[in-house]
């Protein structure tokens, strides 16, 4: 498979419109679905988190948290939470797109991921109370090994069903993985080469006046 560029990530999600779920229900998050270059290659930034005792305590995940009532809309959400986590500023990346909420099992939250892209070199500051540790995988790996299968895992004393990415003896799973499913699905159909027309709409973390 020839290396994604940014072109194709830029053209792959300025005409892709997510779908909107019902969650009225859940507790809102967004988090950053962060690409980077390294070694001249397209790579997707993670975070273990911390150990905290809680479910997701010590899993892997994109940077990103909560709604709070200082946030002026969810894509503030995922920047505040990404500086907090690994201290990286709102004015370091440039928002590509927005994908489909994905609801948490296990937990009520549901998260709203924004794609952005690293437009600046800086050097991570990981939060110690909430980031045990952060990597980077090379896109082309992760679209390598999609379609994802479902496996079997055991968390923390409990049995899922979940899409399993293993990394350098880092596991990415649950939703995280979900998200990476939608992502690699919107980049394989626009491909290399796609001439697909723009559709203007206006970005759901927008006002739409």
């Amino acid at each position: 498979m020839k290396r994604i560029t940014l072109e194709q990530l830029e053209r792959a999600f300025k005409d892709h419109i997510p779908r909107s779920i019902e969650a009225q229900q859940r507790i809102p998050s967004a988090v950053l679905v962060p690409f980077l270059e390294k070694a001249e290659e397209i790579h997707l930034l993670f975070m273990r988190k911390a150990e905290d005792g809680s479910l997701h305590g010590g899993q892997v995940s994109f940077p990103g948290g909560a709604y709070e009532e200082e946030d002026k809309d969810l894509l503030s959400t995922a920047l505040r939470e990404t500086w907090e986590e690994i201290g990286a500023p709102p004015s370091a990346w440039e928002i590509l797109g927005s994908l489909t909420p994905v609801k948490t099992r296990g937990t009520s939250f549901v998260i709203h991921p924004f794609v952005a892209y690293l437009r600046e070199e800086i050097l991570f500051t990981p939060n110690p109370k909430e980031v045990a540790a952060i990597f980077t995988v090379p896109l082309n790996y992760i679209l390598e090994r999609h379609p994802f299968k479902p496996q079997k895992l055991q968390w923390k004393g409990k049995d899922y069903t979940t899409f399993l990415i293993h990394y350098q003896g880092e596991i990415i799973w649950g939703a995280t993985a979900r998200i990476l499913d939608q992502l690699c699905n919107i980049i394989k159909a626009v491909g290399p080469s796609s001439d697909v027309a723009p559709r203007k709409a206006t970005p759901p973390w927008l006002p739409t006046r």
